[in-house]
């Protein structure tokens, strides 16, 4: 948890990091959050069982709503108040982010914690069409598209632009990044926003797949969104 001196009405956001489904490593998300902290959002920096771990679509995002639903309370313990949460997600951890932010009634599973509020995501980069990476997308599901053609389909969030077309979405992703094509990010922001979504997608010149959760790149981006969504 990245907690700020002075906080501010916003959302607590919930980090969650990439590694192609395969793997799930967090360590690498605390710059971000203690920039966001430092605008005075609470954020929570969480994970999920990815398939090293044994995890699969259904366990994946039903972590991430778990996580989701413990982040918010951990802060209304600390504030006394109820709180929304936004998933911020990079890469694999950013289609999550999607899934549980867009279907988590879909992948609904016991939690330790009570249902909260999602008020939008963030997602950085994310493969999100999964139905065009099939070789890469595999681990998630554990069976070919050709195999489980409906399983494929549940798990991608293109499936669910138009479940709840109030949500608001920020994508944002770099010019420069040579491992998730930014089509990617133009083409789920074009369905979110003929679905009735209030989309910002941001394209940030000669940034990476790696370097796009950089705070010098992403942070003000991030915090600029995150506060006008509370206002």
């Amino acid at each position: 948890l990245a907690q700020p001196q002075q906080p501010v009405d916003a959302a607590v956001a919930v980090r969650l990091p990439g590694g192609g489904w395969v793997t799930a490593d967090r360590t690498g998300l605390a710059p971000l959050a203690d920039a966001l902290a430092a605008e005075g959002i609470f954020v929570v920096n969480t994970t999920y069982r990815p398939a090293d771990a044994g995890g699969d679509l259904d366990s994946m995002v039903a972590d991430v709503v778990c996580a989701m639903r413990s982040a918010a309370r951990r802060v209304a313990d600390i504030t006394g108040e109820s709180v929304e949460v936004v998933p911020i997600g990079h890469s694999a951890g950013a289609h999550l982010a999607a899934l549980a932010a867009l279907a988590d009634s879909e992948f609904a599973a016991p939690c330790a914690d009570d249902p909260v509020v999602v008020a939008g995501f963030i997602g950085l980069a994310g493969p999100y069409d999964v139905a065009k990476i099939p070789e890469v997308a595999y681990p998630l599901f554990g069976v070919s598209p050709d195999a489980e053609p409906d399983r494929w389909t549940a798990g991608n969030p293109l499936t669910y632009a138009a479940s709840k077309p109030a949500l608001p979405v920020l994508l944002i992703h770099g010019s420069a990044d040579a491992l998730v094509p930014v089509e990617f990010t133009e083409q789920f922001a074009e369905q979110l926003s003929s679905a009735g979504h209030p989309v910002e997608t941001r394209i940030v010149d000669e940034a990476t797949h790696g370097s796009i959760f950089d705070p010098a790149v992403s942070a003000d981006i991030i915090a600029s969104w995150l506060l006008a969504l509370g206002s």
